[in-house]
């Protein structure tokens, strides 16, 4: 395989890699941020007890492609 060739393999499976990681990191704290932060009735110094938190987190873990 030409040196030009291994070069595109490998950066489109590094940005194919980077593009999953980040989705998978970046989206609980997006939950977090939508429904602890801007919650009024969540205080941050205290441990989260919001229900819809925890189901829309335990929704988005239930469809990774870890559990199929």
């Amino acid at each position: 395989m030409p040196v030009q060739s291994c070069r595109q393999v490998s950066n489109y499976y590094t940005h194919l890699i980077n593009n999953i990681v980040n989705n998978d990191v970046l989206l609980p704290f997006q939950i977090y941020v939508e429904y602890v932060v801007k919650n009024p009735l969540c205080r941050l110094d205290e441990p989260i007890q919001s229900e819809l938190f925890a189901s829309k987190l335990d929704t988005y873990i239930r469809s990774l492609n870890i559990f199929d």
